[in-house]
Formats: C-alpha cells, sequence, structure tokens
C-alpha cells in the first residue's frame, strides 16, 4: 500500500480555504484509481511542542503501483 500526507499552512481566509478544498480536492482525490482512503484532519493541527502552522492534514492510502520487470519491455502483471 502507498500512502500520502499533505500539510497545509494556515491560510489568509481559512473557511474560504475549507470551501474550497471540499468542492475542489476531495472530489478530484476520489478518483485516484486504486483509492483506498481518505482523510481529512478536522480543527486544530497540534504537536506535543503545543500549536502548529499547520492548517489541515490530509492523508489517502491507495494499492501499491506494479512492479515491473527491468527488460526494455517491461512486464507489469501483479499489484503488490
Amino acid at each position: 500500500m502507498a500512502k500520502l500526507v499533505v500539510l497545509y499552512k494556515m491560510p489568509k481566509d481559512p473557511e474560504a480555504f475549507n470551501s474550497y478544498y471540499a468542492a475542489t480536492h476531495i472530489p478530484i482525490a476520489r478518483k485516484i484509481p486504486g483509492l483506498r482512503g481518505y482523510d481529512v484532519s478536522r480543527g486544530v493541527v497540534a504537536t506535543p511542542a503545543g500549536p502548529s502552522e499547520v492548517h489541515l492534514l490530509a492523508a489517502s492510502s491507495r494499492r501499491a503501483v506494479s512492479r515491473c520487470s527491468s527488460s526494455k519491455k517491461p512486464r507489469c502483471d501483479r499489484q503488490t
């Protein structure tokens, strides 16, 4: 399985960012081939050291890409 984590810094207008993200980014992410899961943080993103400059954390997981042979004509025959 492959995982992707994206951290978004605090935007100038958090409400506008949240609306745009929900209307644009999430629908695009749902179209990723092999997508198994997609999570978006809600509320404050904190660290053990205190407040952070992170506004939103998005994490997705998907099936790993196929393993291919290294010959001139790749043979991709299985998913991991």
